[in-house]
């Protein structure tokens, strides 16, 4: 009895760590993030750096959601929201580079953002603040 219990054991263990080693379709296959723009003349710009090399946009849907924020005194808890704005990223379009949104694009001084591969594959949410 002793030894079904501890095969068993081992095989729910076996089935588990197999099961954690198995990574999201999405995950390491991008990057993107957003900095504050070095330019003192432009100091509430957000620059998006991407790199979508990885992906085949040919057969893969890219964009990037923005969240804005209203009550940005609750930073990432907030929870006061604008509708999202999305930037989809077109097979035509460069697979590396930057993108920068003014906060007056989104009339908000603080926004959740996060990537989108094919509406199923998403990260996780990010906030940033221009303050």
């Amino acid at each position: 009895m002793k030894i079904k219990l501890i095969l068993g054991f081992l095989l729910l263990t076996a089935s588990f760590v197999t099961a954690q080693q198995q990574s999201s379709p999405c995950a390491h296959i991008y990057e993107a993030r957003f900095e504050k723009s070095t330019d003192a003349a432009r100091p509430y710009v957000a620059v998006l750096h991407y790199d979508f090399s990885k992906i085949d946009r040919q057969a893969n849907q890219v964009k990037v959601e923005i969240l804005p924020i209203e009550d940005c005194y609750n930073a990432e808890k907030g929870a006061i929201f604008k509708p999202v704005v999305a930037f989809e990223f077109k097979s035509n379009d460069p697979s590396k580079g930057q993108l920068d949104l003014d906060h007056l694009q989104i009339r908000v001084k603080c926004f959740k953002w996060r990537t989108l591969i094919n509406d199923s594959c998403s990260s996780e949410w990010n906030y940033y603040s221009f303050l």
